[in-house]
């Protein structure tokens, strides 16, 4: 468990079942179309894909579940699969959260002396922004915009 300023990152193997209201709140908060995350599809994609090992680390802010994210590695890479974040701060403390996720992977990359982490993001999507926002401060990224309709995707090394 990770603990940072009442924001913990819980590591689960089978899935929570908290995912499906959180997920309701997560489209409810964001107003965003993608893929319905039910239980049933993240046991399914996630918890018992043959091909993939996935990692799946809950997002709690004062002992309450916000949201999860998922995340492989695979070659010496690790990549960023998903991230749900619902809370009711939208602003200040999703980014928090945000940056303690980031810190999170980072910790993870070094510790196991991996060579990028990936990540696909939608560059219209507020969340999206907001992490696109703290890597691009953090240095990991050079603002880029391709288009309004195309993923964003970045390849760079974590250095010691």
């Amino acid at each position: 468990m990770y603990n940072k300023k009442k924001i913990d990152f819980r590591i689960y193997n089978k899935c929570p079942f908290w995912v499906e209201d959180i997920f309701k709140k997560f489209l409810t908060q964001w107003k965003c179309f993608t893929i319905y995350r039910s239980k049933n599809f993240l046991k399914w994609r996630i918890f018992s894909n043959p091909y993939m090992k996935n990692n799946f680390v809950g997002i709690f802010y004062k002992q309450n579940p916000l949201g999860y994210f998922i995340y492989t590695i695979k070659n010496k890479h690790l990549y960023l699969n998903d991230l749900i974040i619902s809370s009711n701060d939208r602003e200040t403390l999703t980014k928090e959260i945000l940056q303690e996720m980031v810190k999170y992977l980072e910790e993870k990359i070094k510790h196991q002396n991996l060579k990028s982490f990936n990540f696909e993001i939608y560059l219209e999507f507020k969340l999206n922004l907001l992490l696109k926002n703290i890597l691009v401060k953090k240095g990991f990224l050079v603002k880029n915009k391709v288009s309004d309709f195309s993923y964003f995707k970045s390849n760079f090394n974590i250095k010691n």
